[in-house]
């Protein structure tokens, strides 16, 4: 270049920065921001080329005013650009451009932000606290010395990789800094849910520290500490990624704190060094999952649970479903329906504090059993620990007391903030006001019903009673015991509530002529309310209307209906007149029985007029080809107590308006009015019902076939019912009925209607289709097709495999 050219090129430069500072004298305040004008660029490129900053953009927006020292921009050049391995702007052997650990918007790299918020908060110099803030990436208070600032800022990015900064104070955050990566998950576990105030140092978990230290402090050495450490390790797998600054848990972590290139050699030297210590080994697996997961449950069983529950268990189960289910197995809960849940709620509050003794977790699964069975599937959870705490001092004070919770739930959990009404009553409680505690607005009211008479009721029951007869409660539990009192509760409300102090005498007399085990005390009064009573008593009657349902103990059923304006009757027949006849017209023709269905089904006057014309025109049958069966689901799990399956009598009039009360068309109404009336007036066909508390909720038409057999022409009922249960309570039917009356095949239905489809996929048949006629024809059926379900020949089979075993 000549001499000419090298003045003429200084010109051009001293013309264009002429132009800057004209441009730069006009410009606005927002102007100096904008990475859109180019005299801006222009102007922070020439600044960084002179001083040595790679990152240019730093000095948009910042050099003309110049708030902090150039040279903490270009300490902060050179840390990131040394992590980052390159230079902003620097080409990479891949073709891109490298960010040399800067990032605007600081997610990829530090923004010239937090360079300028960590300038201020070191007290506007260079320095150790300086670099700290910038290697980390976190802003420190101005406050901190250096080594509060190491530990705020290691705290702080550990906790923001778990989007759990903002839950922690200033305070809390340094105590996290402190601790090494295996004890901070430790540390955090089980921290208070509430959401107003930040988590103290008090609220970290010490307690779970301390143990982990313990363990720590029993190894020597190096080589000893390190193992323990990669056991505790082992022990909070918490982050997939296992990284060594931001995770603290895993295999791979394991690996790169042992320093192996290979997980499985990391775990080899952990076998080792159990083995050396005298600590359960973890054994070798086919899978290497096995291995590792075999490994983590070795760790876990010596680090996370407290020694009451270590010594529990006896080494035997680590992992928190296996504590889990040895609290249930141990406290034997049979009574528990939802045994999953009841297993969920004690593994969740094990992960809320894995340090709990063995005591409060067995009490804790004691309080959960009384409310997992919520009829709603809404139980009260507790949200975080203190709740849990709260729940076991309830349950410790009053077992009755759990169901009060239910109150104070928000969604479905619990919070301490929302315990309020319970707390009242737990300090009411203590202070020996137990009624007051026990009634208190936050408890239902069947809450004092349970605690006084020993009853097990809960929320489902409330639309069965608005009062209770006590004086007759208490005589009749003489009679029968406190087991029938807890097993059915309801059952004794709605008899005593009806039969008044002669409830009591009824149960003795109805067992006079026998002597009578505990079992069968119980299950009386279930099998007299199932049989006579559908309809629920809400208060206590009359003496007087308790002598009448006493003396005409077919009438009980109506005992539901009647009201305090009703006047006691002079008769039987009067009684039952009155129940019927504001409604039909031709009431007074009727019998008991229709007038009892007609009130049942809440007939039209059209509808009522047809039965009674039917039935009057129709004789009833003088034999029958089918046998009398009852399966008490008390004798089966599948089904449960409160279902029973049997046959409808002969003349039952039931059986012609059945699926009113199932949902289908087998009504004098329906489409299936043949097969109504085919059940009623033929003696080759009849119907089964199931039952739950009394009242009609499934059915079978069956009749009859040319092959010594019978055929389930379909199952209806309604969707509430359970597949298992109806499954389970027909197919026994099916096995009673082999045998009786020349029977030796059941064939059930191929049809999709009702719950057939279901039933026998629960239960599949193990033949081909069949294609059998009736003995007596009807001109509607559902089970043109079906297939063998039970014979003779299959169970004589089972019998005989049962015996060779």
């Amino acid at each position: 270049m000549s001499k000419m050219d090298m003045i003429n090129e200084g010109m051009e430069d001293w013309m264009e920065i002429q132009d800057i500072r004209a441009k730069m004298a006009q410009a606005t305040g927002d102007e100096w921001n904008s990475l859109t004008k180019p005299w801006v660029i222009k102007q922070a490129k020439f600044r960084a080329r002179n001083i040595g900053l790679s990152y240019w953009p730093a000095l948009v927006g910042d050099w003309h005013s110049q708030e902090i020292d150039i040279k903490a921009y270009l300490r902060a050049d050179e840390i990131v650009s040394a992590r980052a391995g390159a230079r902003y702007g620097q080409v990479m052997p891949n073709g891109a451009r490298s960010n040399g650990g800067w990032d605007s918007y600081g997610k990829h790299g530090i923004s010239p932000h937090l360079v300028r918020d960590a300038w201020f908060a070191a007290g506007c110099k260079l320095g150790d606290k300086f670099e700290i803030q910038v290697r980390t990436g976190v802003v420190a208070k101005k406050f901190m010395s250096v080594n509060q600032t190491a530990d705020y800022c290691r705290g702080f990015k550990w906790l923001k990789h778990r989007n759990m900064e903002w839950r922690l104070g200033t305070k809390a955050i340094m105590a996290i800094g402190k601790l090494s990566p295996e004890f901070r998950t430790l540390a955090i576990q089980n921290l208070p849910s509430d959401g107003n105030n930040k988590v103290r140092i008090r609220d970290i978990n010490w307690t779970i520290v301390k143990a982990g230290q313990d363990f720590l402090a029993k190894f020597d050495g190096e080589y000893g500490r390190l193992r323990a450490r990669a056991m505790l390790a082992l022990t909070i797998f918490d982050n997939p990624a296992c990284d060594m600054e931001l995770g603290t848990g895993g295999a791979e972590y394991v690996r790169k704190l042992l320093g192996y290139e290979e997980q499985w050699e990391a775990l080899d030297d952990l076998a080792g060094f159990m083995r050396s210590a005298n600590l359960p080994l973890f054994k070798k697996h086919n899978s290497y999952s096995d291995w590792i997961a075999n490994a983590v449950m070795a760790s876990r069983g010596h680090v996370m649970y407290h020694p009451s529950v270590v010594q529990f268990l006896d080494n035997t189960c680590i992992a928190k479903e296996d504590v889990a289910y040895k609290i249930m197995q141990d406290y034997g809960l049979d009574y528990v329906m939802n045994c999953r849940g009841l297993l969920e709620a004690i593994r969740d509050v094990l992960i809320l504090d894995p340090m709990l003794d063995l005591d409060f977790l067995l009490d804790y699964g004691r309080a959960m059993a009384m409310v997992i069975d919520d009829p709603y599937g809404l139980p009260p959870k507790p949200a975080c620990i203190n709740a849990a705490r709260l729940f076991v001092d309830a349950y410790r004070l009053e077992p009755q007391m759990m169901h009060g919770f239910k109150a104070c739930t928000y969604g479905m959990y619990v919070h301490t903030d929302s315990a309020a009404p319970m707390i009242e009553a737990i300090s009411l409680y203590r202070e020996g006001k137990m009624r007051k505690a026990l009634t208190h607005s936050c408890m239902p009211r069947f809450v004092i019903i349970n605690r006084d008479f020993g009853f097990n009721l809960n929320s489902s029951h409330d639309d069965q009673y608005e009062a209770v007869n006590a004086k007759a409660i208490n005589a009749l539990i003489k009679v029968i015991g406190t087991e029938a009192a807890a097993k059915h509760s309801p059952d004794i409300i709605r008899l005593t509530n009806a039969l008044g102090m002669e409830a009591a005498g009824y149960v003795e007399a109805h067992l006079e002529f026998e002597v009578p085990s505990l079992c069968e005390y119980v299950d009386t009064v279930h099998e007299i309310v199932n049989s006579h009573m559908p309809n629920a008593v809400m208060r206590p009657l009359s003496q007087q209307w308790n002598q009448f349902f006493r003396k005409h103990l077919a009438m009980l059923r109506y005992a539901g209906h009647v009201t305090p304006e009703t006047p006691i009757p002079v008769s039987v027949e009067a009684f039952a007149r009155e129940m019927a006849k504001h409604k039909y017209r031709r009431g007074s023709e009727a019998s008991v029985e229709l007038l009892e269905l007609a009130t049942r089904l809440e007939m039209s006057n059209k509808s009522f007029e047809m039965y009674l014309d039917y039935i009057k025109r129709t004789p009833t049958k003088m034999a029958e080809m089918l046998p009398f069966v009852r399966v008490d689901g008390s004798h089966f799990a599948e089904m449960g107590s409160e279902y029973v399956l049997e046959k409808m009598h002969f003349d039952d009039i039931s059986q012609l308006s059945i699926g009113e009360e199932t949902a289908c068309c087998q009504h004098l109404g329906g489409a299936g009015a043949a097969s109504a009336k085919h059940s009623y007036e033929k003696a080759s066909s009849a119907t089964y019902v199931l039952r739950k508390n009394g009242n009609v909720v499934a059915e079978a038409w069956v009749w009859r076939n040319d092959e010594d057999g019978v055929v389930i022409d379909s199952i209806e009922g309604r969707r509430s019912v359970p597949v298992p249960v109806a499954a389970c309570a027909f197919y026994q039917m099916a096995i009673q009925m082999i045998g009786k009356l020349c029977i030796k095949k059941v064939f059930i239905s191929t049809t999709g209607y009702g719950l057939t489809d279901e039933v026998r996929d629960h239960l599949p048949p193990k033949s081909k289709v069949h294609n059998t006629d009736m003995i007596e024809p009807c001109s509607y059926m559902d089970g043109r097709s079906h297939r063998l379900w039970v014979s003779a020949k299959m169970l004589k089979a089972e019998n005989r495999d049962c015996s060779e075993e």
